[in-house]
């Protein structure tokens, strides 16, 4: 099984003891709600559609487990049934998507997130590369103030700003661990909002292979 099978099975076991043990605290049903959208989403933009069918039977098996908890039947037992069947399908659904993906499921690394010793070029060195190979036709702009696009104040600055006839298509943020949660960067993510531009953003101290960030920029641009 893949990485991302790995990742949601740890995920799903912690979610499953801390459920478990909220039951009486009568928040049961808010907990599960907020696993459902969560994984919902995650399976959504992770999952290739070869698995579509097994992510929503997941997410109808975490239904299942907020009704349980909502009427308090059972709870301990039936909850971990349900979750149990949510994290078999999940984890078929990562499968699939490392199939899709080229990746043997005998593998515990994708190819997405995997590092590349070979390559030290930091994360912005890779995103240019990658800007000038695939999509020559742009203009490519660096450190981009959110003030040219009508912004007052203080920003955080765009890494890269890819353009098209002068305007801007696409906005590029390399963020930190800590970046997102900093009031700069969310009215930088604001104000690109408001302009109706889109903006990525790039995790510095992940891999970023080139495949995946072709992967990601072609869902774009």
């Amino acid at each position: 099984m893949g990485l991302l099978g790995n990742i949601l099975k740890k995920g799903i076991s912690d979610v499953s003891s801390n459920v478990t043990s909220s039951i009486g605290k009568g928040i049961g049903k808010g907990i599960s709600d907020g696993i459902g959208n969560a994984l919902g989403k995650a399976v959504e933009s992770a999952v290739r559609p070869a698995a579509d069918k097994l992510a929503n039977e997941a997410a109808a098996d975490i239904n299942q487990t907020a009704d349980t908890l909502a009427k308090g039947a059972q709870a301990g037992r039936e909850s971990r049934s349900a979750l149990g069947d949510a994290l078999e399908n999940l984890a078929k659904a990562a499968e699939e998507y490392n199939k899709a993906n080229g990746v043997s499921t005998g593998s515990s690394k994708s190819i997405y997130y995997e590092f590349d010793e070979s390559d030290t070029r930091s994360a912005e060195e890779k995103i240019s590369a990658v800007l000038a190979e695939e999509f020559p036709q742009y203009e490519v702009r660096k450190y981009v103030s959110p003030t040219t696009i009508g912004g007052t104040g203080k920003f955080l600055d765009y890494t890269f700003g890819i353009y098209d006839a002068g305007a801007p298509k696409l906005f590029i943020m390399l963020v930190g661990k800590a970046t997102c949660g900093s009031r700069i960067y969310r009215w930088s993510k604001e104000q690109a909002a408001k302009a109706g531009v889109t903006l990525i953003n790039f995790v510095e101290h992940y891999p970023n292979r080139p495949e995946y960030i072709k992967e990601r920029l072609h869902q774009y641009i």
